[in-house]
């Protein structure tokens, strides 16, 4: 946990404790010292009361009779005291430190004097309590820093001696002012662990050390100093430690109590985490992704321990784990084997050396492409129209995702979600057009490139039609029809119509036929239409007859209708009429012999 002695303007609640809660420190709870009126200076941590729970001492106030020793002592439940246990201090009470300063195994407090030059020892008694100080010599100082008195065996004699940092305003009285304890006191150490040894799985562990006499009662503690187990001294000592179930960090001590009595002070130290615990871990491959169309992954691994992670290793489905490589959120891998499902399993090792379970996640490797196929109107051969109709077709193993289009030579089009269907505009002028088209399954694969040709017809044919060699009139309703049209990719049918409104059924293009006129007499005219293969259809065209059918009606007269003549040589008077006029005449004798046509007279 942390304590903090807050500064000047805090007159209460100088003193702030935030326990660490789920390895992060909580909120601060408060407590007030004693200071008659002026100043909290001093802060120092350690047990005064003997009862193997560290306490807070704080120093406070200003000179006698308003200065303070303020102890704060720590309960069973781990919680300080609200109400202090105050002793007198000496004038100007500063910079405070704990530590055993006179070898009987029970720690004193040390404090210093501004201006006083003056250090004051309260010793611990066996009933917890600290006696009244004693006052040793110092050189003058101003004022001492918190942090400006330390307890440490600087002399190697196994006694704590004092350092203390001195300001003044004379040169000569600044600098490190030491103080060696002149009782010599016995001492231990421990080799076996070192600080910071993790112990994982083993139930029975050794802690092992020196001491410098073989003279006296070896002491050993497992939980910072709170509990202590005895033993004969030995030179080279090891005590077997039944290490706890529970997970966490462990203070190992040791002492020495020599057969005069004397207690090393400090104890010898070490730290040992004992951690039974496996890590966890998890991993995704590529982020999680279903798919993946390159064998080389990334794998990214989380993993959590409470001393921290140290390694990790893979394994594809069906193989042994790799060797282990030092931890990280990331790592390269190759999946093996043919394309289809695959499984990496994984495993951390935290740092104290414990494997957690396996931990695993699945992708789907696929390195080949879709299919590729592509009509235009469904494989026609023409077009009419540069809006055209793309049928597309891929197949892949997993599903196909994309497709994007082109015409051949030109710019792809953008990616968009595979359909069967697609309209598409070819552009451009007439002539032979191609389009390709590419497809993307569901892992990333494209295809090859596929493509279907089409001949772009947006122009309609000729039309021609005469009828009946192109004559003005015909006797017969049947007449022969005369037929031209002409397209740069051919002409597939034609129809007729008498009234360019009610056509005939399209038929296969031919340069002649027969048509039958519609009755009565009169005016006809034949319209015909043309379609060529692309489907263009051509403006109807048309040719106009007169249909006669009724043939003219005459008469004739011999010498003017004379009953006799006596000449073979006679006069003939003509008289005929028709609807569209008479143009010729001939003459029999007798009905069946006939001379030439000539041109129709009335005599």
């Amino acid at each position: 946990d942390l304590v903090l002695l807050r500064g000047a303007g805090h007159t209460s609640y100088q003193i702030a404790i935030f326990y660490q809660e789920n390895r992060a420190l909580g909120a601060p709870v408060f407590r007030t010292a004693e200071d008659g009126g002026f100043l909290a200076h001093g802060l120092a941590v350690g047990d005064v009361t003997g009862d193997g729970r560290d306490d807070v001492v704080v120093t406070a106030g200003g000179n006698t009779p308003h200065a303070y020793l303020n102890v704060f002592p720590q309960g069973a439940d781990g919680s300080l005291v609200l109400t202090p246990t105050v002793y007198p201090a000496f004038h100007l009470p500063e910079a405070v430190e704990i530590g055993d300063v006179n070898h009987d195994g029970r720690n004193d407090v040390v404090n210093v004097h501004a201006a006083w030059m003056s250090l004051s020892v309260y010793t611990q008694t066996v009933s917890g309590a600290l006696s009244a100080y004693e006052r040793y010599p110092l050189p003058y100082t101003d004022y001492y820093r918190p942090a400006g008195l330390a307890l440490a065996d600087v002399s190697h004699d196994g006694a704590l001696d004092v350092l203390i940092a001195s300001h003044s305003s004379l040169s000569a009285e600044n600098g490190l002012v030491v103080l060696t304890n002149s009782g010599d006191a016995p001492t231990s150490t421990i080799t076996v662990p070192a600080a910071g040894v993790y112990i994982t799985d083993t139930a029975l562990f050794p802690i092992q050390g020196r001491a410098s006499t073989a003279d006296g009662v070896l002491e050993v503690s497992t939980d910072g100093g709170q509990t202590w187990q005895s033993r004969p001294a030995a030179a080279a000592w090891t005590f077997t430690w039944t290490a706890p179930l529970t997970d966490g960090s462990y203070i190992l001590l040791s002492r020495l109590t020599d057969a005069a009595g004397v207690v090393q002070a400090p104890p010898a130290r070490s730290r040992a985490i004992v951690d039974h615990t496996p890590p966890l871990g998890s991993l995704l491959i590529n982020d999680g992704a279903v798919y993946t169309n390159r064998p080389t992954v990334t794998l990214t691994v989380d993993g959590s321990d409470f001393n921290g992670l140290a390694a990790m290793r893979f394994a594809n489905q069906g193989s042994g784990y790799d060797a282990w490589a030092t931890f990280a959120p990331t790592y390269t891998w190759t999946l093996t084997g043919a394309d289809g499902l695959k499984t990496v399993t994984g495993q951390v090792r935290d740092v104290p050396g414990n494997t957690g379970e396996p931990f695993s996640d699945t992708i789907i490797l696929d390195t080949t492409g879709p299919t590729c196929g592509i009509l235009i109107n469904g494989d026609a051969t023409y077009a009419s129209s540069t809006q055209v109709t793309l049928t597309l077709t891929s197949t892949d193993t997993y599903g196909v995702a994309q497709v994007r289009v082109r015409n051949a030579g030109g710019t792809w089009s953008a990616w968009q979600p595979y359909v069967s269907t697609l309209a598409w505009n070819l552009g451009g002028s007439d002539g032979a057009r191609s389009v390709e088209a590419q497809f993307r399954d569901v892992a990333g694969n494209d295809s090859a490139v596929c493509s279907d040709a089409i001949i772009l017809d947006t122009t309609p044919p000729s039309c021609g039609i005469i009828v009946a060699g192109d004559a003005t009139y015909t006797t017969q309703p049947t007449v022969p029809l005369t037929l031209n049209s002409s397209d740069a990719n051919g002409v597939a049918q034609m129809r007729f119509s008498d009234d360019g409104s009610n056509w005939s059924a399209w038929e296969p293009y031919t340069t002649t036929r027969t048509w039958t006129l519609p009755s009565p007499d009169g005016p006809k005219s034949v319209h015909a239409r043309f379609q060529d293969n692309a489907g263009n259809f051509s403006p109807a065209c048309q040719d106009d007859i007169i249909l006669d059918t009724t043939p003219p009606s005459g008469f004739v007269l011999i010498e003017g209708g004379a009953l006799y003549t006596g000449i073979p040589t006679v006069t003939l008077t003509l008289g005929a009429s028709d609807a569209y006029g008479v143009t010729q005449m001939r003459f029999s004798n007798d009905g069946l012999s006939w001379e030439s046509w000539q041109s129709y007279a009335v005599n």
